[in-house]
């Protein structure tokens, strides 16, 4: 059975992910232990709400370091939605009000997605809804069994924007706009939509997750 830790911050639809994962055989730990984390043998960043209030959670709950030295040990993490956000440096979401720094994984930021009119129709934020995606690195290993039969599920109103091109490895559309949709470096994998609710698309990505 494959072991995986969903990392629990206050912050994030955990039961959805758990539930997810048991479905496909994994073995799920919910923990805010640091030590935890550290020892485990793959790791889920999950995250729904803003950018600023997760990662002063994280920095209250003392878990900057033990994700970065668990990081370090070269086994998989994988961010949802704002744990993806989270993995880069900042954000644009409040940073004039209320700026938090990133955990700096990945060198990049996310910023607001752009509101363009598209046939007179203007485009409505939060982006919610079933997106396909556009594969940008075909060797990685997490989209192994995705083809372009399969959709995924977006709910999000700023997008990542990783300083290094070849971190991106999926986008996909909202209207005009090209979203980054996954990225990875090494071990570190992010991905803006919700596998654990985009029914059998988001299931073999997860199971990809669990085999690397």
């Amino acid at each position: 059975m494959k072991n995986v830790l969903i990392i629990d911050y206050n912050v994030g639809n955990i039961k959805s992910v758990q539930r997810a994962l048991e479905h496909i055989g994994a073995n799920v730990t919910i923990s805010s232990n640091p030590k935890e984390i550290e020892r485990a043998s793959k790791v889920i960043l999950p995250g729904v709400g803003a950018f600023n209030s997760a990662m002063k959670e994280i920095d209250k709950l003392k878990l900057r370091k033990s994700i970065l030295k668990f990081v370090a040990t070269k086994q998989p993490i994988l961010g949802i939605c704002l744990g993806m956000q989270m993995l880069l440096d900042s954000s644009e979401e409040f940073c004039e009000e209320d700026p938090q720094p990133g955990l700096s994984i990945i060198s990049g930021y996310s910023t607001k997605i752009p509101i363009k009119k598209i046939d007179q129709n203007q485009l409505k934020l939060p982006h919610i809804g079933w997106s396909k995606l556009h594969i940008e690195n075909q060797r990685t290993k997490l989209f192994k069994d995705i083809t372009d039969k399969d959709s995924f599920y977006f709910v999000h109103s700023y997008m990542s924007i990783p300083s290094d091109s070849n971190c991106l490895t999926a986008n996909s559309k909202y209207g005009d706009n090209r979203i980054t949709a996954a990225i990875q470096q090494d071990n570190v994998y992010g991905v803006q939509f919700h596998p654990e609710k985009s029914g059998q698309s988001g299931l073999k990505l997860l199971s990809a997750f669990l085999q690397l």
